[in-house]
């Protein structure tokens, strides 16, 4: 009779202890789903990005790069161009005598821009160099041939298909001047880079643009494992999810456009992308694609390799970029997604 009641005691234990275990796995496998790092799901959920998910991380083992081995070379070309860069700090705009515009004069203007007789904005004392699309392409053009002070109005569409009107005065037609290399003007303005000499001036140029050469090189490859992992590993992607998310590439692609001097996202698709408004359109959803993919991804290793982010590199991270703390999950998605790639290319980060 003793041995039939232990008997049912041990079997009632296992049965609870099953149920038990079922329990804890279940609740907390749940939590991260299985193979996401949380703090990336936060990001995801952010973004609205619920129903894409990740099956199977696949991280190739000796993989070559296509640059493996490759060395740094800073041609005369880059230097001159991170010269070029550095000076127009420093660079002089001196008003001209003529009255007559030119292509390349560099201008100040006061303008307004009207949606019928809505005043939508103005500004004073824009400088651009004309023929640059710094302001805008089509307005720089017109401009060619105009006198100095002359009042003058432009229509432009938007992307909507409306038509704004642009009233512009060209205030002055200025010169563009770089200054000199000298030791003085090392001393001056290069003080705190401990530079005094010309030789120190162009030798921490040189620095910079290998530099620069390095991250170009180190960013490219890191494109490529992503696009390789991406290749290799297996997801359940949302269309609809996709296609939402998509549309922050596009407004993203109208502000550059903007910034460019175009007046709408099918003249910038065309003359900087060289690609059909459909195309266009075609190549935001894959990149949103892509970039879903890309977070999983790092989700899954920071799940797999522990990597954590702890409140003093967010501060940190907020101090260096000017970020508010208030957009915590996109801070410590970036802070994590670098400790990945950090992690993925360190050998080659090492040998460059």
């Amino acid at each position: 009779m003793k041995i039939i009641k232990r008997s049912f005691f041990l079997f009632i234990a296992v049965v609870i202890g099953l149920v038990v275990a079922s329990i804890f796995t279940v609740y907390f496998l749940g939590k991260s789903d299985e193979i996401i790092k949380d703090e990336v799901n936060k990001y995801l959920y952010s973004n609205n990005i619920t129903k894409c998910k990740i099956e199977k991380l696949f991280i190739p083992e000796n993989y070559k790069y296509s640059k493996h081995g490759e060395k740094l070379k800073v041609s005369a070309d880059e230097l001159s161009e991170i010269l070029k860069i550095e000076l127009n700090n420093y660079a002089q705009i001196k008003p001209l005598e003529r009255e007559v515009i030119k292509e390349d004069d560099y201008l100040s203007v006061n303008y307004e821009v009207y949606n019928g007789d809505e005043l939508l904005g103005k500004a004073a004392d824009i400088y651009f160099q004309v023929g640059s699309n710094e302001f805008s392409s089509e307005i720089e053009k017109q401009l060619i041939g105009l006198i100095k002070g002359e009042k003058i109005t432009f229509w432009s569409k938007t992307n909507n298909d409306e038509v704004n009107k642009y009233k512009i005065v060209v205030t002055s037609i200025n010169d563009y001047y770089l200054p000199e290399v000298t030791n003085q003007f090392v001393i001056e303005n290069y003080n705190e880079e401990g530079l005094k000499t010309t030789n120190d001036f162009y030798s921490w140029i040189k620095n910079k643009a290998y530099e620069n050469k390095r991250s170009e090189y180190i960013f490219d490859i890191r494109n490529e494992i992503r696009d390789a992992i991406i290749k290799r590993s297996k997801f359940t992607i949302d269309d609809g999810e996709v296609a939402e998310y998509a549309v922050d590439i596009y407004k993203k692609y109208e502000q550059i456009a903007f910034l460019c001097g175009y007046e709408n996202i099918e003249d910038y698709c065309k003359n900087e992308l060289n690609l059909t408004k459909d195309e266009f359109l075609s190549m935001c959803c894959e990149e949103g694609k892509n970039d879903i993919k890309e977070a999983l991804i790092i989700g899954a290793i920071a799940f797999k390799e522990n990597i954590c982010v702890s409140d003093e590199e967010i501060q940190k991270y907020c101090e260096e970029n000017e970020e508010q703390i208030e957009n915590k999950d996109q801070i410590c998605y970036t802070i994590i997604e670098n400790k990945v790639y950090d992690l993925l290319l360190s050998d080659i980060i090492k040998s460059v």
